[in-house]
């Protein structure tokens, strides 16, 4: 008798987490024993809906890696951020028909946008901006934080911005509802443009006022292109 005891304890040692979870579950079902305001299969299937989760997450960000490293092989994140603003030749204080027509030289993505990283919860993106990379081009996007993107409704907007050689930018609106909540993999199938940045405001904060912001008050924002083709 013993000895079956022992032996029976020997096979339920080895028994998976997930066959455990099955048996506790079912016999929880079963019972129905109330814990608190939840009853136990509750809160085991919490547990266990948590961990599937964390997993099926994982493997989204790896899928991204490796989609990443298939596209863009030889992209570094440098290529964010670096620019040299004694190559900028767009006017500081622009003319309407100039201010008008910027987005002539605006350009939008061609591709997924692929995060760099784990991107961050509310309420981080408030003040915090995050890198993409487009799928087709190897570009690099930065998507904004909500407080740089107040004038382009963040409750329902991604504002993405595209810094060039010369320190000027192009800058794309993107539903929030195209971005996978699971990989964070952005869709730019409705895309929209935003307004071209005569100098980005992450590299010259006086310029991009004078030259960007600024004429938006005295000639408005009504752009001659505004849509991606």
């Amino acid at each position: 008798m013993l000895r079956d005891r022992r032996s029976s304890r020997s096979v339920l040692q080895c028994l998976t987490p997930f066959v455990l979870y099955e048996i506790a579950l079912a016999n929880a079902k079963r019972i129905n024993i109330q814990h608190g305001n939840k009853t136990v299969h509750q809160k085991l299937d919490a547990r266990h809906n948590g961990t599937m989760h964390s997993i099926e997450a994982h493997a989204a960000v790896q899928s991204v890696k490796d989609r990443l490293t298939k596209a863009c092989p030889s992209f570094t994140q440098h290529q964010c951020t670096e620019c040299n603003l004694a190559d900028n030749r767009y006017n500081e204080l622009p003319t309407k028909e100039q201010h008008l027509n910027r987005n002539a030289d605006n350009e939008c993505a061609q591709g997924a946008l692929l995060p760099l990283a784990q991107q961050q919860s509310f309420p981080s993106t408030l003040v915090s901006s995050s890198y993409y990379v487009d799928e087709n081009t190897c570009k690099c996007w930065k998507r904004m934080s909500v407080v740089t993107s107040a004038f382009h409704e963040p409750w329902k907007n991604l504002k993405f911005v595209q810094l060039r050689s010369d320190c000027s930018s192009s800058e794309i609106e993107i539903p929030k509802t195209d971005e996978d909540k699971t990989s964070f993999v952005v869709a730019t199938n409705n895309q929209q443009m935003g307004s071209f940045n005569f100098f980005d405001s992450g590299v010259s904060k006086m310029g991009h006022t004078s030259a960007d912001v600024a004429p938006c008050v005295e000639y408005g924002h009504t752009y001659n292109r505004h849509t991606c083709d």
